[in-house]
């Protein structure tokens, strides 16, 4: 079994400039994820797939593979699946050997870590699964009463007949997580896709799945990754195990 680990970081993003190597708790955001995928030692490669040549040079200070830049899904319309495909078939060319599975990190969950990787590949390895992602609940949010505002002041519940029900005898809600994605390479090939059919989901805990897009969560990820919030985790044991969620 040779397991490929990809991060695709893309070099353009609108909302916040160079974000995968913005600082985030004294070092590039990209960093993170590096060092998650090293330490899970899963991965026969640690490849980052980018169009920067900047990010690639991090990448390599801090122990991953970055050899050629992505040549193609390399734009804001590209979906992860086709950037991970991308990605496969380089390192395949590039090293002249084939991958057995594929683990696909986004470098914008920090929070995520070597030892929640390799939990996760090892149940989709005793699963046989074809694809596990990772999934969170919504932490103290209440997703059940969740309403859109067409008007100001005007909700517009999704839920409705939720309304009448206590929160805690409301089942758990999840929502798919871009820390980890992992899926056997001849699956995805045929899919295109990490959803493909008989995809499951992974739990993670809500803080481990934070994924920066505003620069309010690297302002919040930064103070959790410098005031030792997985050393937090690991005390209440936030983990996660597979769910039988259906695609």
């Amino acid at each position: 079994m040779k397991t490929l680990g990809v991060i695709i970081a893309r070099g353009g993003s609108r909302r916040i400039p160079k974000k995968n190597i913005h600082p985030v708790g004294g070092k590039p955001l990209l960093a993170w994820s590096v060092e998650a995928a090293l330490t899970s030692g899963v991965c026969a490669r640690v490849l980052v797939s980018t169009d920067d040549p900047e990010m690639a040079e991090i990448a390599v200070a801090y122990g991953a593979e970055a050899p050629f830049l992505r040549d193609a899904a390399n734009d804001d319309r590209a979906t992860a699946s086709e950037a991970g495909l991308t990605a496969l078939s380089q390192a395949e060319a590039h090293w002249r050997e084939p991958y057995d599975a594929l683990v696909l990190l986004m470098p914008s969950c920090p929070l995520r870590t070597g030892d929640l990787i390799r939990a996760q590949f090892e149940a989709h390895q005793a699963s046989q699964l074809p694809f596990l992602l990772s999934c969170a609940d919504f932490g103290p949010t209440k997703p059940w009463w969740a309403f859109q505002m067409d008007d100001p002041h005007q909700p517009r519940y999704l839920h409705p007949e939720a309304l009448k029900t206590r929160s805690q005898e409301l089942p758990k809600l999840y929502a798919p997580s871009g820390a980890t994605w992992i899926a056997s390479v001849p699956a995805l090939r045929a899919a295109r896709t990490f959803y493909g059919t008989g995809h499951r989901f992974f739990p993670i805990s809500w803080i481990h799945a934070i994924d920066i897009d505003e620069r309010s969560d690297i302002r919040l990820c930064d103070w959790l990754l410098r005031n030792n919030v997985q050393g937090f985790l690991q005390a209440v044991g936030q983990g996660g195990e597979p769910t039988k969620t259906t695609g």
